[in-house]
This record gives structure tokens, sequence and C-alpha cells, in this order.
């Protein structure tokens, strides 16, 4: 997972390198900002660029089209898969601690003409989801259960997350 990638290389030893997610390709970098190297992630999505930098230590910023949708998130971020929905696009987002008490909690990036939206976060800690395109076009989500946290299925479009379904 490229959240793992993040947390277990050694940054300044790194050269750009490129992997694939599920529905594209992430560019991963490690470039020098403020005297540090700082983890970045680089998606293009037809004319949208979307970038995920690490601003600090656990924090990470997310920047689409230009404008910033994330400031400071806590945890490492990571792009986990991009979805078409016909005049819209989701792409999930790891979120983790970098531990294994809960090593993946997610968001959704719902890009569409309309503007961009970001859900709250959620998840069951588990770092293994199931995700499709619902017939009603929203992106679902199942997320088994995890250690003591139950299993959990979210949809997401039109800005709205909604808990089992």
């Amino acid at each position: 997972m490229l959240v793992a990638a993040c947390v277990s290389v050694l940054a300044s030893a790194q050269a750009p390198r490129t992997e694939r997610i599920p529905g594209g390709e992430v560019r991963l970098e490690w470039p020098v900002l403020g005297g540090e190297p700082r983890f970045r992630q680089t998606h293009v999505l037809g004319p949208a660029r979307l970038v995920m930098q690490a601003t600090g230590l656990g924090e990470f910023s997310l920047h689409a089209r230009g404008r910033e949708i994330l400031k400071d998130e806590e945890g490492f971020g990571g792009f986990a898969g991009v979805y078409p929905a016909g005049d819209r696009t989701f792409v999930l987002l790891t979120v983790a601690s970098g531990g294994q008490v809960c090593p993946a909690k997610f968001r959704i990036l719902e890009m569409g003409a309309s503007g961009t939206a970001i859900s709250p976060l959620f998840g069951s800690c588990s770092p293994n989801p199931r995700v499709a395109v619902a017939e009603d076009g929203r992106l679902r989500v199942q997320i088994p259960a995890w250690q003591r946290q139950p299993a959990q299925t979210v949809s997401f479009g039109d800005g709205a997350l909604r808990q089992g379904r």
C-alpha cells in the first residue's frame, strides 16, 4: 500500500517512481522542502492534478485543481483508487496512523463539473476495502471488521456520506 511506502522507506534515499492503483497511476517523489525531504504523491486525472504532500511528521495536505482541499490532516495519506462515475470521478484516499492498531481510515474525494467535495473520515481500521460505483452513481465502500471494530459500509455522492448503504 502507498502509505506503507511513506512510512517504511528512508525518504532521502528514494528516486521518483510510479505505482499503479485501481483506475490509474501515482507518481511518488521525495522533494526537499524547507531543508527536509517530504513525501509527495501526484495523480493526474484528465485536466486535474491531485497532489498529496507530507507537511510535517504524521501530517499531510491535499490539493486538487490547484486548490487546497485538506490542510495538515493527521496521519499519512495515500491514493487508494480512482473510480469514474458518469460526469464525475471519485478518488478513494487512505489515511493511516502508520501503526498496526488502526492501519487505515478513508476519505473520498468527489470531483465533477459542479465542483469538488470531500467526505469525512470513515472506516473500521481495516486496510482492505471493497469499492464499486453503485447503480445510483454513488461510490460504495465496504470495509471488513478489524480487531474489535465492526465492518462498515458507506456510500458517497453529491457531497454526502451515507452509512450502511
